[in-house]
């Protein structure tokens, strides 16, 4: 019995391949952007008053000189001064104030 199981799995992760391939696939042939498919975060810098930032977990720390948003793959720290969440929902938040500094940690 225990060789039928093993098997098994092993044809369930060979299928798994396959259908990431083909989802791959699919975003290349639909010219997609990768990192947007694959739940990657995304910043967008408006100067050093504003930044948006999508596809975070979770506000781990904001006060007026530093927000750390915790997202899939990076820490990611803005300090500055008079910041503050202009609005957030469970996708996108909105720091605005005056920005210094943008940093990426690896987690």
């Amino acid at each position: 019995m225990m060789r039928k199981r093993k098997q098994k799995v092993l044809a369930l992760k060979g299928k798994d391949k396959k259908k990431r391939k083909k989802g791959i696939d699919l975003i290349e042939c639909l010219q997609l952007p990768r990192d947007v498919c694959q739940g990657m975060e995304m910043a967008t810098v408006c100067g050093d008053r504003e930044i948006s930032l999508r596809c975070f977990k979770q506000i781990q720390k904001a006060d007026s000189r530093e927000v750390i948003v915790s997202a899939r793959c990076h820490t990611i720290r803005i300090c500055g001064e008079n910041l503050e969440l202009a609005y957030y929902t469970r996708d996108e938040v909105k720091i605005s104030g005056r920005i210094v500094s943008i940093s990426y940690e690896k987690r």
